[in-house]
This record gives C-alpha cells, sequence and structure tokens, in this order.
C-alpha cells in the first residue's frame, strides 16, 4: 500500500475515533439529563429520537444512491459515443478490404491518439487495461514480420475481450458469451481458423 493510502486510512481512523468519543459523551449526557423522568416519558422520547435517526438516515442513504446512479449514468452516456468510435474504426480496419474502404496509417494514428486521449478520461479501469493489453499485443504484431496464423486468430481473441470489457462497462453482463461468440457475428469462418 502506499504511503498516500496508509495516510487517508490513518486520517480516516482518527476522525473514526474522535466522532465515537463525541457520540460516546452525547449519549452520556443526553441520558443524565434525563435521568428523573418517568420510564413512560423517557421510553417515548427515546423511541421519537430513534424514528428521526433512522428517518434521516434513510433520507441521506437514498440521496447517496440516487446522486450515485445520476453520475453512473452521465459517465455511461459519455463513455457510449467514445465505444461506437472505437467499433466503427476498427470495423472498418478489419473489413476494408472486403468494402473498398482501407484506412491509411496517418488515419491509424489519429485515431489512436484521440481515442487514447478519450479513453484516459473516460474508461473504467477495466477497459483501460485491456485496451493497453489489446494495443500491446497488436502492435508486436504488426512489428513482426513472421506472424502465424494461430497469432493472428488470437489478435482476433484480443479485439473480442476488448469488445466484452467495453459491453461491461456500458452495463451489459456477458455471462452468456463465451470464447469466440462475438467474432462469429463478423468473421464467417472462425471455427475453420480454429
Amino acid at each position: 500500500m502506499n504511503k498516500i493510502k496508509k495516510l487517508k486510512i490513518f486520517r480516516l481512523a482518527i476522525i473514526a475515533v474522535v466522532f465515537i468519543a463525541i457520540f460516546y459523551l452525547l449519549i452520556g449526557h443526553f441520558f443524565s439529563a434525563f435521568k428523573g423522568l418517568e420510564p413512560r416519558i423517557l421510553a417515548a422520547i427515546v423511541a421519537g429520537v430513534f424514528t428521526v435517526i433512522v428517518s434521516v438516515i434513510s433520507v441521506l442513504m437514498g440521496k447517496y444512491k440516487e446522486t450515485k446512479h445520476q453520475i453512473e449514468e452521465q459517465h455511461r452516456l459519455k463513455k457510449i459515443p467514445i465505444y461506437e468510435e472505437f467499433l466503427e474504426f476498427w470495423f472498418k480496419v478489419l473489413l476494408g478490404s472486403k468494402i473498398g474502404k482501407q484506412v491509411s496509417e496517418k488515419d491509424m494514428l489519429e485515431f489512436f491518439t484521440l481515442f487514447t486521449q478519450k479513453l484516459i478520461l473516460w474508461g473504467s479501469d477495466e477497459v483501460i487495461l485491456e485496451y493497453g493489453d489489446f494495443r500491446t499485443y497488436f502492435m508486436n504484431l504488426a512489428n513482426d514480420e513472421s506472424t502465424t496464423s494461430k497469432e493472428k486468430l488470437e489478435s482476433m481473441y484480443k479485439f473480442e475481450e476488448m469488445i466484452l470489457a467495453i459491453r461491461g462497462d456500458v452495463g451489459h453482463k456477458n455471462t452468456a458469451f463465451q470464447r469466440g461468440d462475438i467474432l462469429k457475428l463478423f468473421i464467417n469462418d472462425l471455427n475453420k481458423k480454429k
């Protein structure tokens, strides 16, 4: 654990101890103030205070969850166009020769630069890590002239892992997929390549 995390934990521990001490003193003072009251009145006061505390906690928790959900939804709305650009670009790269629209090296460099900037800001940790692996694998493959068909197939599986990470980041569960299920949507002879 790095020093910053340890310092944060230490500060939180101190704050927690201070709050517990203050709470203990307030409770003690509260009960000493009501020592001489009749048990019925004291029970009514305790029930009223408990009801108020539970109500306040419920409202605060509801607001917290609502705010958290709104933030997640706003992030999701920002991520989706970025991920759509990614998929659109890669489909052009993968299917460009079939549709007669090859992607130039300049276009690739431009795309990678812009996409990486957007991904750093809006991508989840999982997508960023997956993209790093994906990009590194493709760069190594591009620099190796003796690429085998097995390595090319593995690169497609890396692409599929990236797609699954993106789907997970926008809220999909991805529980029904096995390796190659997404690739079958746009690679006709995937089973022959295995």
